[in-house]
């Protein structure tokens, strides 16, 4: 099951393939949905919900003028000509009616709000370990491409130089949630359709690779100008020199800086539930908007995120006090 923000997204999807079929409230199927020639309807409808207009409370004169429109409109046909204009009227529009007026209690969320915190942490448990999946598959990419880039970068030749420079800055001159809208919904534009896992994968992955190579640049700018010249004088290749040399000086240097940012990262990947990923920031967000309980869901999903990135914010300390040649 995959969720999404908006109406557009899913029947977009829908109709390129990545989805199977889309579930939503019929007069939003009957805007998105039914006016796509590559869409078809399953079936008939569906459940049975109604819709309500909440007010502030005090307002109770205004609700009382609402209710007289509305049933004015009910009485004279109005609505039922608006709903067949746009093809929503059905059998179970009768319940619409006056005399047929039914209690519009919001049960089920005061139900929720009164549910013990504990019966949320299965699907919040769920959120992070997708969160973790996708963060450490994004951030393996990032390491390996970045050295690639800054290798490229500095010991390359033109045009590779220029295009490892160039993918640099673009990437990290642009935002990270347009990149993800590129790779989700620009690609099949051009035919290119992937997963939600697979953008967020590549999305975030390709963003970070940005920033570990100018880690990585560091680094090596870090280590003496000697040290190249002492390898090369032994007779080492370039490549062999940037391997056994310059590499392993340069990338202990750089650790504690790219271990920082895989702290970033996972805060980073709640970016991707735009993309139908349903990790830690969008399971909260559903949680929360049928519940209602804000503050409560939000301080343990916050608890669950510092649980997370607290273990690599300790193994950057020692990272940080080995390199300063710390004895603990």
């Amino acid at each position: 099951m995959k969720i999404y923000s908006g109406q557009v997204e899913p029947y977009e999807d829908l109709a390129i393939g990545r989805l199977d079929a889309v579930l939503l409230d019929l007069p939003i199927a009957a805007y998105y949905g039914k006016t796509n020639p590559k869409l078809k309807y399953a079936g008939p409808p569906i459940g049975e919900g109604l819709y309500g207009i909440a007010m502030r409370k005090g307002d109770e004169d205004l609700g009382k003028e609402i209710d007289k429109i509305l049933d004015r409109l009910l009485r004279t046909g109005e609505v039922k000509k608006i709903y067949e204009k746009w093809g929503l009227w059905n059998e179970k529009q009768d319940k619409l009616l006056p005399n047929a007026k039914e209690s519009a209690r919001s049960v089920g969320i005061e139900v929720s709000k009164k549910a013990a915190l504990i019966t949320f942490f299965p699907a919040l448990i769920k959120g992070a370990g997708i969160t973790i999946v996708i963060s450490v598959l994004s951030m393996a990419l990032a390491v390996s491409l970045g050295l690639l880039l800054t290798v490229t970068r500095l010991y390359g030749r033109p045009p590779f130089s220029n295009f490892s420079t160039a993918y640099i800055e673009l990437y990290r001159g642009t935002p990270l949630l347009i990149q993800l809208y590129i790779l989700y919904y620009g690609l099949p534009n051009i035919g290119i359709s992937l997963s939600p896992l697979t953008a967020a994968f590549f999305g975030l992955g390709m963003n970070y690779a940005a920033y570990e190579a100018e880690i990585y640049r560091a680094g090596i700018m870090a280590v003496p100008k000697g040290q190249m010249e002492a390898a090369l004088s032994l007779g080492m290749s370039l490549r062999l020199a940037i391997r056994r040399v310059i590499l392993p000086q340069a990338l202990r240097i750089a650790t504690p800086g790219v271990t920082n940012d895989f702290i970033a990262l996972f805060k980073d990947s709640s970016l991707v539930s735009v993309i139908a990923m349903v990790e830690l920031t969008k399971t909260y967000s559903i949680l929360a908007a049928t519940t209602l309980r804000f503050f409560e869901l939000g301080l343990i999903v916050a608890f669950l995120y510092f649980a997370m990135s607290y273990p690599l914010s300790l193994l950057a300390k020692r990272l940080e006090e080995r390199l300063k040649g710390s004895k603990r």
